[in-house]
């Protein structure tokens, strides 16, 4: 007959006693650069799971960390607000012609979106390659999002 062997249990200090104060201040640095979670563990040098289970068992030091985590984003939007502020014509295009072309894309994929459920709808498969065939109205916004053309510009294959 074989022995059970002994379930051991882990005393509850015992699952964080790899996460340090100096492990912590790594911790720190790495969400102040805006690592993900996953890139933090491994600069740091312990596994995700152990860093997603210290984060659930401490929803302070969590929410902390979440907010140093946005630093980095935060500081580039206040450059942008500053540069703009201090009347930089160059980040002012920057940023309209970057707005412009979310836009655009935002509308493409709305159409491309409504394309597939017409061809979902009509179970027609040559209306629907048709439909999804580029017209001169994308082959215009692809031209803008490669640089070829600027966006007010006239369409020459129109003309």
């Amino acid at each position: 007959m074989r022995k059970r062997k002994k379930s051991r249990q882990k005393s509850p200090g015992r699952k964080f006693a790899i996460i340090t104060g100096e492990i912590l201040k790594d911790i720190k640095t790495a969400f102040r650069a805006g690592l993900s979670v996953q890139e933090t563990a491994a600069v740091v040098g312990i596994s995700k799971t152990t860093l997603y289970d210290f984060l659930t068992d401490n929803p302070d030091i969590r929410e902390d960390l979440m907010t140093l985590r946005a630093t980095p984003e935060s500081l580039a939007k206040l450059a942008i607000f500053a540069a703009i502020e201090k009347g930089d014509i160059e980040t002012c295009k920057w940023l309209l012609d970057r707005d412009a072309k979310r836009s655009l894309e935002k509308e493409r994929i709305a159409l491309i979106r409504a394309q597939k459920q017409a061809l979902e709808i009509s179970g027609n498969f040559e209306e629907g390659q048709d439909a999804l065939q580029m017209g001169a109205h994308w082959a215009r916004v692809d031209a803008y999002f490669s640089g070829k053309m600027a966006i007010d510009e006239p369409d020459k294959e129109a003309a």
